[in-house]
């Protein structure tokens, strides 16, 4: 038993892959039990997108990103379950682009997500589905990582990632912000255009399955959403028909769809100004992307604000200061210093917006 507790510390706090996909994991367990009104699930236009303490300021709702990027649908059905094992969120967004591609072979995919949540049953059946030969290390990632045992460097570097993010609750509440641009002009136009390019019969499983993990557990508060993309290239707009098959799917179950792409006019998204790359928004898409969400969301469901402690509201109101000076930091580097024109979650970033916090007294 000691050695097992030893080796289970050093996993835990050493031999481990520290990034910002991890940090939104692990801290979603740092949020108080049950004081989350609305959580967000998906792929990383989730954390580009929408930006939770904005939403808190505005509309007074407090929210979680639950997200990573190239997020597989295969993931979808076990990551619910750790939403629902700690939070009873009045509203459940799936951002749905894990469903279009069948990217759950990728092994890093299902190492950022179970290399990130405490041991349990859900997590064993995330790892058993696929048909890896490592599994083990899977399980145990002491098994992959312990030969780093001799770069003191990175040791460190890891635990101190881990005491300094890992184990305290989230600033940016899995936000990534970012001020770059990119203008390249879209080449289709989409608003009237419903073509439909069906999704391959794996990912098709998964989002089957999804629904019905759904279904079965009388979950009636679950919003199924596609974010705007800039399509300007074929692939895309593959994309896009893929999008409109995974709506089918979930029509035929009683789910609401919200194609945000065929919303973009009237959310005023600007495709020149609004976008970093073809898949994810920049500063400006976020902020208008999160004013028309957090309407939708107030306008549509009957969302009563949970009562926080009076600890939780006062990180909810750090929360709100931090994500305005990550606002205003990027805004100060971008364009000129392509460097510091994104911000994420980390140590560096975190010493930057604590000095700026500190230059405001």
């Amino acid at each position: 038993m000691p050695i097992a507790l030893i080796l289970l510390f050093a996993q835990t706090y050493y031999f481990h892959h520290f990034d910002q996909n991890a940090y939104r994991f692990q801290q979603f367990y740092n949020e108080e039990e049950d004081s989350l009104d609305v959580v967000l699930m998906g792929a990383s236009q989730v954390y580009t997108g929408f930006s939770p303490a904005y939403a808190y300021e505005k509309y007074g709702f407090t929210s979680y990103l639950y997200a990573s990027a190239a997020n597989p649908g295969s993931l979808y059905k076990y990551q619910l379950k750790e939403i629902l094992k700690t939070q009873n969120p009045q509203l459940i967004i799936v951002e749905t682009n894990g469903f279009y591609e069948a990217n759950d072979t990728f092994e890093a995919r299902l190492r950022t997500f179970t290399e990130n949540i405490p041991p349990s049953l859900n997590k064993l059946d995330a790892i058993l589905q696929y048909e890896y030969e490592d599994k083990l290390s899977c399980v145990l990632p002491f098994i992959k990582y312990h030969g780093e045992w001799q770069n003191f460097e990175d040791l460190h570097f890891n635990f101190l990632h881990k005491i300094n993010i890992g184990d305290k609750p989230s600033r940016l509440k899995g936000l990534l912000v970012c001020a770059a641009t990119n203008d390249d002009v879209p080449i289709y136009d989409i608003q009237n255009d419903n073509s439909v390019k069906e999704i391959g019969e794996t990912s098709k499983a998964y989002l089957i399955d999804f629904l019905e993990y759904c279904k079965s557990e009388q979950l009636d508060n679950i919003v199924f959403v596609r974010f705007p993309h800039k399509i300007a290239d074929e692939y895309s707009y593959d994309l896009f028909c893929y999008a409109n098959n995974v709506a089918e799917i979930i029509n035929q179950y009683g789910y609401t769809y919200l194609n945000l792409e065929k919303k973009a006019p009237e959310i005023g998204i600007d495709y020149m100004n609004d976008f970093f790359d073809y898949f994810h928004m920049n500063i400006d898409g976020q902020v208008k992307m999160t004013e028309y969400l957090g309407e939708f969301i107030i306008d549509n469901y009957q969302i009563t604000p949970v009562e926080q402690t009076a600890e939780n509201k006062a990180q909810w109101e750090e929360s709100v200061l931090y994500t305005k000076l990550a606002y205003e930091f990027v805004q100060q580097h971008a364009p000129k210093d392509e460097e510091f024109s994104l911000v994420e979650n980390s140590i560096y970033v975190m010493d930057i917006l604590e000095e700026m916090k500190n230059s405001l007294n």
